[in-house]
């Protein structure tokens, strides 16, 4: 059976779309390894209305500026903490996981995964701007949780602090280059 040339076309066509699909660029598996910045977007857990934006930027000493942005708090201070899993499905947000130890924390010694302590303001708003000197640059916190706890630290209590309830949670991701978004 003799194909026709349409038939030879769209066979050639295809074959060639094929080759370029297997042929495009397809991004690194370590890509957060290039990376300088990463977000996590925070949402409320069951029973809580706190939400915001952690930024995170490395520095040219591999330390990590954390620039926190969030709303719906209680007034009050509330601990934070990177959380070993990035996954915030279930209600309480006990789905992220115990706190993630940053390269050089002993969990004897220290509240692990600390990022500092929010305190909201009266209308329940917060900022904070902190630096993470323990962190070995973003391929340690890409794919991990943020979570945002009802009470601040208790230092007495590594390595989780015993903050309280988890009020709000977030996955963090590689961001963009540029400018942070979170307000200074």
């Amino acid at each position: 059976m003799e194909t026709s040339f349409a038939s030879r076309l769209l066979i050639f066509a295809a074959a060639a779309g094929v080759a370029f699909v297997f042929a495009a660029p397809v991004p690194r598996a370590g890509a957060a390894d290039d990376a300088k910045r990463a977000v996590a977007v925070l949402h409320p857990t069951a029973g809580h209305g706190a939400r915001g934006v952690v930024h995170f930027t490395v520095n040219a000493d591999g330390t990590l500026e954390v620039k926190s942005e969030l709303s719906g708090l209680a007034p009050g201070v509330h601990a934070y903490h990177v959380h070993v899993y990035g996954d915030c499905s279930a209600p309480d947000g006990k789905s992220a996981g115990e706190h993630f130890a940053f390269a050089s924390e002993d969990p004897s010694q220290h509240i692990t995964g600390d990022l500092g302590e929010l305190t909201a303001d009266a209308s329940g708003n917060a900022r904070h701007t902190g630096r993470v000197e323990r962190a070995s640059g973003l391929d340690a916190i890409v794919g991990r949780a943020v979570v945002v706890h009802e009470h601040g630290n208790d230092p007495s209590q590594p390595p989780d602090g015993d903050a309280g309830a988890r009020v709000a949670c977030g996955v963090i991701g590689v961001a963009p280059a540029g400018p942070s978004q979170a307000r200074r």
